[in-house]
């Protein structure tokens, strides 16, 4: 490989030490390949090319954890939904969540369109929403 090759790495390793991780490349590698190499000249190109995928889903970009963060809240509200019952083929139904998001979410736009710090607000609204469901069922 040449030095060439390696340039993504670097650009990597750069992003981890601006965002304040400051660990050793060998380390890294040596976790990567469970201490069987230390060196990126050990990897072969489909070992690095492991590695550099590792990296990422390891020390992800902070727009990808606000990425992350923001499906995972919206897999919580379709979850709550579906133990609302909200099920269509054994799936949730999505078109009657994204019309009820329209209709009654907070800011009545798409579900897809809440961004980061909106979504909690509609996390918060469906919760309350379950919570009254489930106070019914007990009744």
């Amino acid at each position: 490989m040449s030095k060439s090759i390696y340039s993504p790495y670097f650009r990597i390793e750069k992003r981890l030490h601006a965002s304040g991780v400051h660990v050793e490349r060998h380390e890294l590698i040596a976790d990567f390949t469970d201490d069987r190499k230390t060196s990126l000249k050990e990897l072969t190109a489909w070992e690095f090319n492991e590695f550099l995928n590792w990296l990422n889903r390891t020390y992800p970009t902070r727009e990808d954890a606000v990425k992350n963060n923001l499906n995972l809240q919206r897999r919580k509200i379709i979850a709550l939904f579906r133990k609302m019952g909200w099920i269509e083929k054994g799936k949730a139904d999505m078109e009657r969540i994204y019309a009820w998001t329209l209709q009654y979410g907070y800011l009545k736009k798409p579900l897809n369109d809440y961004t980061s710090a909106e979504v909690p607000k509609l996390v918060s609204q469906v919760e309350i929403i379950y919570k009254k469901f489930i106070e019914d069922q007990t009744l």
